[in-house]
């Protein structure tokens, strides 16, 4: 096994062989992390209902099919500057009902706040291998959603080639090209 993982939990599983089977995407909408067993690393297991010591709880920023393996989904979450001081060890995806669907062990990373003299947003990524991405989806709260970089130059990209489009079309019209 490697080093650091993510998995459905056996919860998980069940709710999302629920969902394929009445055409409804399961929910994903909270993320949380802990700092492990402890204070120390450990390996989850699909039995687990909940983290082995949350340290915070939000909102689910983004889920996405893996570009790079459509039988992948990515689940990003963002600690806020104000979250920490903590150690983050294990992350999890939690259902509307706040039922774990996903844990993960995490690599080691601290989260200092601003009084500790250094301060940041810390954006942690979880990849889940399921075998029906349609069947998992995001309920967004728009007050806490941010964009990635890359998804932003995608829209961005997209919007000033169908302008371009536009405006050539229209040039061409008036006889203008």
């Amino acid at each position: 096994m490697p080093d650091f993982y993510s998995l459905v939990t056996t919860t998980g599983k069940a709710r999302l062989a629920a969902a394929i089977a009445a055409g409804q995407p399961l929910q994903l909408v909270q993320f949380a992390v802990g700092d492990g067993d402890n204070g120390a690393s450990y390996n989850p297991d699909e039995s687990q209902v909940a983290l082995k010591h949350e340290v915070w709880r939000g909102q689910v920023n983004q889920v996405l099919v893996d570009p790079a393996n459509p039988g992948r989904v990515i689940v990003e979450g963002l600690l806020p500057d104000s979250a920490g001081p903590f150690t983050v060890r294990e992350v999890g995806i939690f259902s509307p009902a706040g039922e774990l669907i996903a844990i993960g062990k995490y690599p080691s990373s601290y989260k200092p706040v601003f009084g500790a003299g250094a301060n940041k947003q810390m954006y942690v990524r979880m990849v889940l291998a399921v075998t029906n991405t349609a069947a998992v989806s995001l309920t967004l709260d728009p007050s806490v959603v941010i964009a990635s970089q890359t998804y932003v130059d995608q829209k961005v990209t997209t919007a000033l080639n169908q302008l371009s489009a536009q405006l050539s079309a229209e040039l061409y019209f008036f006889g203008q090209l």
